[in-house]
């Protein structure tokens, strides 16, 4: 059966996650097709939740600053005896010491919502790409590679008697076939392929990347003329015409069609048809 590109093994789950993003050690859960939806709307709540407690012990900073401890209006005495007021840095330590609890819950939703908001704009980031995380540090190896390859032919040149590089080294990197646009790669998160209807995978029977049913196999006893999977008739095979989708014994492990962004996930969907 052919693996839907894009998909990843995951050693931790021990799952073949479709459009595998990353693991998740505060979810306990990998991230991929099926729940990314799902994990980026838990990061911007979980975000707007901790900016709102942050809203809620400001006010209560607020009320234990002026209305409680009058801050505003203490003082204190310096060397010559003339009152100073005082500073805000003075009073933040004063609440601090005095209401450290609050204070500390206060800083530490802060910075949690700010990472949060962030980490989930970084994702949006990927979507506008049309990549994934792990794919990031794919892209990213292969940059090195080519950069690699490439200052070995600079220096292969040189050795040879050639002239030495008059501009900064740069490569060209493949195009991202998965980068559809804004609008279709938010559609693919939002409305993952997998949960579509059948009918949702045209695209890519029409190219040969998803399967209708499980292909047949040769048995090795009669010297190949059976077979021990499921037979295909006649019919069956005029159905598969009409789809543009065919299947022998010689591409039967094949992986057409792997690089069409509507083939996510068309193992998962082996026998809807």
């Amino acid at each position: 059966m052919p693996r839907p590109p894009r998909s990843k093994h995951c050693v931790i789950c021990n799952k073949c996650v479709a459009r595998f993003d990353h693991h998740c050690p505060w979810l306990n859960s990998c991230v991929g097709e099926r729940n990314y939806r799902w994990f980026l709307a838990f990061l911007l709540y979980h975000s707007f939740l901790c900016f709102y407690a942050v809203y809620l012990h400001g006010r209560i900073i607020q009320h234990l600053a002026i209305d409680v401890h009058r801050l505003p209006e203490a003082y204190y005495y310096d060397a010559e005896g003339n009152t100073v007021p005082v500073s805000y840095w003075q009073a933040f330590q004063y609440l601090f010491v005095t209401h450290n609890i609050v204070m500390a819950i206060g800083i530490f939703t802060a910075v949690i919502g700010v990472a949060l908001f962030a980490f989930w704009a970084y994702h949006m980031y990927l979507i506008s790409k049309g990549t994934t995380t792990n794919e990031t540090f794919k892209w990213g190896d292969l940059k090195g590679e080519l950069f690699a390859q490439k200052e070995q032919q600079q220096r292969i040149c040189q050795a040879a008697g050639g002239p030495p590089p008059t501009a900064k080294l740069t490569i060209e990197m493949p195009r991202n076939i998965y980068n559809r646009g804004l609008r279709a790669n938010l559609a693919e998160v939002l409305w993952p392929p997998s949960s579509r209807p059948a009918n949702g995978f045209t695209e890519a029977r029409k190219a040969g990347g998803a399967m209708l049913r499980l292909p047949p196999t040769k048995s090795g006893g009669d010297g190949g003329g059976g077979t021990n999977g499921p037979s295909v008739t006649a019919d069956a095979r005029e159905e598969d015409e009409d789809d543009d989708e065919s299947y022998d014994d010689d591409s039967a492990d094949s992986d057409v069609g792997a690089n069409l962004p509507g083939a996510i996930g068309a193992a998962a969907h082996a026998h809807a048809d």
